[in-house]
């Protein structure tokens, strides 16, 4: 039976001259050996002295030399700095190898808990504001729920079972927000764990299922599309146009609302096959590329998103140097979703639209109409299971679809 032996903490030394060779001043290097069975490395001091001024014997600067106090200060710091490291390092994971105490030198962001790491890294530059003000609420959570800071140690699976509780009696009609915030948090401890300050086997959901409630996503019919598409307003509320447009390019493009509202006449590619909506994507960055006329055409064959585009342009009426980047529309989200519940009642519609309703009914009209894997693509999802959250089969696509069988 072979018995796994504990890994050797280091052991640590100097060494002088290693190369046997000297500068053009006479002078070599003073080396630090480190040595964990059988590995051994190197790491430098930095500082150069003459052979006469080292001591073999005590393996040391001589007491003769005119920097011997500062210089032998300056090697204890290391040696002391590497020690340090290498039981900081032990005491979070148990061992620790040679081949990672170079990480030495590495500035150390220290954290005193896990709310401090938390913000650290909602700080980041690269995060949008929508994006952090959700994360932010949900840290806000989190403090609610433990009265005050969390600390590293508080994670465990003990704790969001409570947690959990909390926020089921918190959220009582809107369960469907707690799977996003289990994934928010989960997301930042394993942030925490790939910088080291919590060990891979103490994550709490490693226990911890996240139960999804899986409520039915909004999204419209063609026949309920059709009804806001030929909607039209008396003059007391010709602000519902705007709003309409909108709406519908978020329908006809699948694209998010942050990318809608900076969709301009630079992101749309004249093509020998048509028109191409050609634009990376806010979120993910990613670049999205939506083949506009040839699709949603009407009973003429002409695609309604060209059509919705060339009104939008003529709105716009004359062109000026900065035509090109300026938005087709540009409004808040929360005014667009706040007057979308007045197109729906107008259109006869008993359900919750917002922007995003538009990208779930992009994608569940046009599943039966391109293959899923150019869908993924299109919706610039990193895979496939994302985009499969995004098509809904009711009972009225499915009859439609079992239709085309020829048996």
């Amino acid at each position: 039976m072979l018995i796994q032996q504990k890994r050797q903490k280091i052991s640590y030394t100097l060494v002088y001259n290693r190369k046997n060779k000297l500068n053009r001043q006479g002078e070599s290097l003073v080396q630090v050996k480190t040595y964990q069975n059988p590995k051994c490395r190197f790491f430098t001091t930095g500082i150069y002295i003459t052979p006469r001024y080292w001591d073999n014997k005590n393996n040391q600067i001589k007491s003769g030399h005119p920097n011997e106090f500062v210089y032998t200060e300056q090697i204890n710091n290391i040696i002391r700095e590497m020690k340090s490291y290498e039981n900081r390092m032990i005491n979070r994971y148990g061992v620790f190898s040679l081949d990672r105490l170079h990480e030495y030198q590495s500035p150390e962001k220290e954290f005193n808990n896990f709310t401090e790491f938390y913000l650290f890294e909602l700080d980041r530059p690269n995060i949008t504001h929508s994006t952090k003000k959700s994360q932010k609420a949900r840290l806000g959570n989190l403090e609610e729920f433990r009265k005050g800071k969390i600390y590293f140690e508080d994670l465990t699976y003990s704790f969001l079972i409570r947690f959990d509780r909390f926020l089921r009696n918190k959220y009582d009609q809107e369960k469907s927000t707690i799977p996003n915030i289990h994934k928010t948090v989960k997301a930042y401890i394993n942030k925490a764990i790939k910088q080291d300050l919590l060990k891979p086997d103490k994550t709490p959901y490693k226990k911890f299922d996240i139960k999804s409630n899986d409520p039915d996503k909004v999204f419209l019919t063609v026949d309920e599309l059709n009804r806001i598409e030929e909607l039209e307003f008396t003059n007391d509320s010709l602000h519902l146009e705007q709003i309409k447009d909108f709406f519908l390019l978020c329908c006809y493009t699948g694209l998010r609302y942050s990318d809608v509202n900076k969709l301009a006449p630079i992101h749309l590619v004249d093509t020998k096959e048509g028109i191409d909506i050609r634009i990376t994507t806010k979120k993910n960055k990613k670049a999205a590329f939506i083949p506009i006329s040839n699709l949603f055409l009407d009973a003429d064959g002409n695609s309604k998103i060209v059509d919705l585009i060339k009104k939008l342009q003529a709105k716009r009426g004359g062109q000026n140097d900065n035509f090109d980047t300026i938005p087709f529309i540009k409004l808040a989200n929360q005014y667009v979703n706040r007057e979308l519940k007045e197109i729906a009642k107008q259109a006869k519609i008993l359900k919750n639209l917002t922007t995003h309703v538009g990208r779930h009914t992009n994608a569940t009209i046009l599943c039966t109409k391109v293959p899923i894997p150019v869908l993924q693509k299109m919706l610039t999802h990193s895979n496939i299971d994302t985009t499969m959250q995004y098509i809904h089969m009711n009972g009225e696509l499915i009859r439609s679809e079992i239709k085309k069988v020829k048996w």
